[in-house]
């Protein structure tokens, strides 16, 4: 994970400067799946041009780097920082992607109504709701519901809290956290756990491919270290892992040493 994180830094610094230094507001962290306990993101949002214009341009600069490789964009996660203008004074708001796609829709409006919300973010309802309780309920109300009240519904409306007060500059605005069903978490760990399954293979065939043939317990060892920077795979996983490429005949069993295994090109 140190890892990930380390290497985000250096790719991001290495965009930056071919950009001349620019895109400065803007961040990536590019972390493997495999690695981070991230479900695999299914959400659904509209950004705003100047944000969809960056992820593209950090796209480009990734895939011409690691043309091998696939960028996959969780904004379930990511972060922002606004400037925003209320009586009492501008105020600089550290928020969710969420929270700031929804806000940002109150720049030429002064009232939406949850369906215009909805319609016009691309938020699923789900989503949409929870960013909305967080910004009009929570402990920093910079939107002001109507009708009053905990739960939301299609014909609420929502204005900007002109009147919003805080002796604060930066404010940050808490998130609702959604509890994950069992569905939900089981899927995640399908998920991570077919990654790791794909993982393990290529370390295997690449082992395979530079010794030609191994002994079981060699090929077990150098699998495992093979990946320790990333996880750490079990015994039973690589047999599992072994028996399937022996199926898939990217190697075979020695005749007389059932214990050797020999690449197949």
């Amino acid at each position: 994970m140190f890892k990930d994180i380390a290497l985000s830094r250096d790719l991001l610094a290495e965009y930056r400067a071919s950009r001349g230094g620019g895109d400065e507001k803007f961040s990536a962290m590019v972390l493997k799946f495999s690695t981070w306990p991230f479900g695999k993101y299914e959400g659904t949002i509209g950004l705003p041009p100047e944000m969809s214009e960056a992820i593209a341009a950090f796209d480009e600069f990734y895939k011409l780097k690691h043309k091998n490789h696939k960028l996959e964009w969780n904004h379930s996660l990511g972060t922002v920082t606004l400037s925003a203008q209320f009586d009492s004074g501008t105020k600089e708001l550290s928020v969710s992607l969420y929270q700031a796609v929804v806000l940002l829709l109150f720049q030429n409006e002064s009232k939406l109504t949850y369906k215009d919300i909805l319609s016009q973010s691309g938020l699923k309802p789900k989503d949409a709701i929870v960013t909305l309780q967080s910004l009009a309920l929570g402990k920093v109300r910079v939107l002001v519901k109507r009708p009053t009240g905990k739960d939301i519904g299609e014909e609420d409306e929502f204005l900007f809290n002109v009147k919003f007060e805080d002796k604060r500059r930066k404010i940050h605005i808490p998130g609702i956290q959604q509890q994950e069903t069992v569905e939900e978490t089981k899927q995640i760990e399908q998920a991570i756990d077919l990654d790791r399954q794909a993982t393990i293979d290529a370390a295997i065939v690449r082992i395979m491919k530079g010794s030609k043939k191994l002994m079981d317990e060699e090929l077990k060892i150098k699998t495992i270290e093979a990946l320790r920077r990333h996880f750490v795979p079990t015994v039973q996983d690589i047999k599992k892992r072994i028996e399937h490429l022996l199926e898939r005949e990217y190697m075979d069993r020695d005749e007389k040493n059932h214990n050797l295994y020999h690449y197949v090109a």
